[in-house]
């Protein structure tokens, strides 16, 4: 039998690290995937920074599961060089909080024209990739709306040409929103390459909703890897339940995340997402 392990975006709860702790300790969560910390997103720390977060964290005993990068979220137009810089500043942030993954995406492209630019999207990606085995980092790629890897096709697509050395972060929320069908297809295609799971759900009306409230096959999904005997399996909580600071500028198409379930604090709806978490499992 495999296990669980809990973590989550504690940005959801306050863009100040101190509450984010905070909120985390007052829940029992021992992990974290930072993403933003104290309006900083976690790719842009600086050295000194990011040792003063690590040095918090240990203090409190609390780990990283992972880095909840931007990366890959650029616009394949775009040029990929600094883009790139921002990479190798991440691969030093992960090294100094302890993490061995990555979390990140597979560009946007211009509607209909992923013929055209897939070969760049792979270049693009290979590179990221070799600098990452280079330090003994795991690259773990996220479905998302918009880029290249939104469907399930596409992600197991990735997953192949990369001969499963780059991992796949499965949501099944943001398949559900994108219209394919999270469990079983969508499972049952990338199961062997799943690192690790953000833990949302959508339901039939396109909303965002709880773990278990919506269509995404999370309690399922949940049972399966739980009789896989496939080792520890992390869990991130992004509850997305009510709109918190930063929410623009982690979805491009963020006005469609339609809301359903609002809560009288951002703590509150973080400790509802990780109470349906818990019902699931």
């Amino acid at each position: 039998m495999s296990e669980f392990k809990i973590s989550g975006f504690a940005d959801e709860i306050s863009p100040e690290f101190s509450k984010q702790i905070e909120g985390f300790k007052k829940l029992g969560i021992k992990n974290i995937e930072p993403r933003n910390i104290d309006g900083i997103n976690v790719s842009s720390l600086t050295a000194e920074k990011a040792k003063e977060v690590a040095a918090i964290l240990k203090e409190n005993d609390m780990g990283v599961s992972s880095i909840g990068s931007p990366i890959g979220k650029q616009k394949i137009t775009e040029d990929f060089g600094p883009h790139y810089e921002l990479f190798l500043n991440t691969l030093d942030v992960a090294d100094i909080l302890g993490t061995k993954r990555i979390r990140m995406f597979s560009f946007y492209l211009p509607e209909g024209e992923e013929a055209v630019y897939k070969k760049e999207i792979f270049r693009r990606m290979r590179e990221l990739l070799d600098a990452a085995e280079k330090r003994g980092i795991t690259l773990c790629h996220e479905n998302e709306h918009g880029i290249y890897g939104d469907s399930p096709e596409k992600c197991l697509e990735i997953m192949k040409e990369f001969d499963g050395k780059m991992r796949s972060v499965f949501d099944p929320c943001n398949f559900v929103l994108d219209g394919f069908e999270s469990y079983p297809k969508a499972f049952n295609m990338l199961n062997e390459y799943i690192e690790y799971m953000h833990i949302k759900d959508g339901d039939a009306d396109n909303c965002i909703c709880p773990a278990g409230m919506g269509i995404g096959g999370i309690p399922e999904i949940l049972k399966e890897l739980k009789a896989s005997g496939r080792g520890d399996m992390m869990l991130t909580i992004e509850p997305h339940l009510q709109v918190f600071s930063g929410l623009d500028k982690l979805s491009v198409n963020h006005e469609d995340l339609k809301r359903k379930y609002a809560y009288n604090s951002s703590f509150e709806a973080f400790t509802a997402a990780y109470e349906a978490l818990k019902a699931c499992m």
